[in-house]
């Protein structure tokens, strides 16, 4: 449900009936606060004690990167983060990370504070969906409603939340289905809860028709964002508009109607105004990082570069905080610029790509150092100045440093991060290594991969300029391995050679040379010094892949070559 900026409302007037006969003690509840400076830390620490918290069950941190450990280490029943403190930029990405790594107990309460009421920053705060959001100043008795309204209703509705943490859609349903039975304030959360529940079952008949009811008694946006979802993911693409534009003309503020609005547009391949409602949203929200995503994914579906490279920018600037959203963004980003400058019409921005991607992989470096993870962020570094210089000049330096740092990943290569691995696998592609870079990315466990990650190797391998140079190569390789098994290994010989000539660091391509030079060492018919100058060939061949990471089946095609050179040199 979309929180609502603090307000007397009906809602709060009944719950202040609830106050002194509620089973909802806060001296029995733990919160944590991230505030700043000292004076305002006493302030937030006093006011909590007078509203009925006990001093011990109270934690004020004034440091997000502290914060996100003691919640690492410990959980609480109440969140609360003053996004107006010095280090804004970290206090958003805490709210991101709590979120995303699953610190926060689905039963717990999330506040987020500001005194910045603008619209651009309030819509980028309410997109994190916390349960409530209170602009300063405010007093003892509004900050006690609104933390009691909040935690009330993860108190009444607890066999929901506790359904929902293990992820049992039907005994959500069943919770759902037993408080509706009885008159509760909570009557809009628990039908989109119910809703919603019902969809990942793939009950959307029974789901459109929970909200339809609804709608009957009340007329909540809420209810028709959830309808066009539900609407959306049924194919009834002309009824889900409908209920988007609806709530877009009620609110123009709610963002996450353009945001289903524009998926919609999508889905029906009506691109143009995909995106025009994704610039429309973008431009009241502009720090949103979820629509600068949607954005991106859409742009690479449309290969539109310059807003790839641009918002991948406006990304790394917005996650700096976040270690390993950074790494992956950063992955990104070089294959971003290595695609922009790629479809240029001219060698402008070409001349300027080195000095770009360095520039901006020196300025993050400070903060990839807050990372306490493995990754060797000088080895991503080479790489990714290797492929920079490749896409210049296809450079042979820059093509043995690759291959070189790959190498030296070695069997540890499918432990390293995502980041790491895409840099690989994109840069394989690059360099025309077109089945190595595809065994390595089925090898690795591609659902954990960032979706941005994903879009950025697809939208690569469809360009239509990669694709018309692979597409030259496998035809001449796919004809090679057809002369092969007609055992003219001559001819196939020669279409290997050829399909080399296209993509001449292909590794799939030199080992089918090597093993048709192999089939012609092993005829008959042939004198010794013939067989002994196609072992000599093949072997030679061979040695261009040495020291160079294959993966698994690479790696047995070649061993079993050497194995059979060196029984028939004997």
């Amino acid at each position: 449900m979309t929180p609502i900026i603090f307000k007397d409302d009906m809602q709060t007037a009944v719950l202040k009936e609830h106050f002194n006969n509620s089973l909802v003690k806060f001296s029995k509840l733990k919160v944590i606060v991230i505030e700043s400076p000292s004076g305002v830390k006493s302030f937030m620490r006093k006011n909590l004690q007078e509203i009925g918290f006990t001093l011990g069950n109270i934690t004020v941190i004034q440091s997000p990167s502290n914060a996100e450990n003691i919640c690492r280490r410990s959980s609480f029943d109440i969140y609360i983060i003053n996004m107006n403190i010095e280090d804004t930029e970290r206090a958003t990405e805490l709210v991101h990370k709590l979120y995303d790594d699953g610190l926060i107990p689905t039963k717990s309460v999330m506040c987020i504070m500001t005194s910045d009421n603008s619209r651009a920053t309030v819509l980028s705060n309410i997109e994190k969906k916390p349960e409530e959001y209170i602009i300063k100043p405010f007093n003892t008795r509004q900050l006690k409603i609104r933390l009691y309204r909040a935690y009330l209703k993860k108190f009444e509705l607890s066999d929901i939340f506790d359904a929902i943490e293990k992820e049992d859609y039907q005994a959500i349903v069943d919770a759902c289905f037993k408080h509706l039975g009885s008159p509760s304030i909570y009557t809009h959360d628990i039908r989109i809860m119910l809703a919603e529940a019902l969809v990942k079952q793939e009950r959307l008949e029974e789901a459109e028709l929970a909200i339809r009811e609804g709608l009957n008694f009340a007329d909540v946006l809420d209810y028709h964002i959830e309808l066009g979802k539900i609407l959306l993911s049924s194919g009834k693409y002309e009824d889900a508009a409908q209920e988007f534009n609806y709530a877009i003309k009620a609110n123009p503020l709610i963002i996450e109607s353009y945001r289903w609005l524009s998926e919609l547009y999508i889905r029906t391949n009506d691109l143009a105004s995909a995106q025009e409602i994704m610039n429309q949203a973008i431009k009241m929200s502009p720090h949103s990082s979820s629509l600068l995503h949607t954005q991106l994914l859409f742009a690479m579906k449309t290969r539109d570069y310059s807003t790839i490279k641009e918002n991948f920018n406006k990304l790394l600037e917005l996650h700096r905080y976040d270690p390993i959203k950074l790494s992956q963004l950063l992955a990104g980003f070089v294959q971003a610029e290595i695609m922009y400058v790629s479809s240029a019409p001219d060698t402008q921005n070409i001349d300027k790509l080195a000095k770009h991607v360095n520039a901006v992989l020196t300025q993050y470096e400070p903060y990839m150092k807050l990372s306490k993870g493995r990754f060797d962020y000088n080895t991503f570094k080479d790489l990714s100045r290797a492929r920079i210089d490749l896409a210049i000049s296809d450079n042979p330096k820059a093509r043995k440093l690759f291959y070189k740092t790959l190498s030296a990943m070695g069997n540890d290569l499918l432990n390293q991060s995502e980041a790491m691995l895409s840099n690989v696998i994109l840069g394989l592609w690059q360099i025309g290594d077109y089945e190595h870079a595809e065994d390595l990315f089925n090898y690795a466990d591609r659902d954990k991969f960032d979706p941005l990650i994903v879009s950025c190797i697809d939208c690569y391998k469809k360009d239509p300029k990669i694709n018309e140079k692979r597409e030259k190569y496998q035809e001449l390789n796919k004809q090679g391995i057809k002369y092969y098994k007609q055992e003219k290994y001559d001819l196939a010989l020669e279409m290997f050679v050829e399909a080399l000539k296209k993509s001449p660091s292909n590794s799939n391509a030199t080992i089918n040379k090597a093993q048709a030079l192999l089939k012609l060492a092993s005829s008959g018919e042939l004198d010794k010094n013939k067989k002994d100058l196609y072992l000599r060939e093949c072997a030679n061949t061979l040695s261009t892949l040495d020291n160079i990471y294959l993966g698994k089946s690479l790696t047995q095609r070649v061993n079993s070559i050497k194995e059979e050179i060196e029984k028939q040199l004997g």
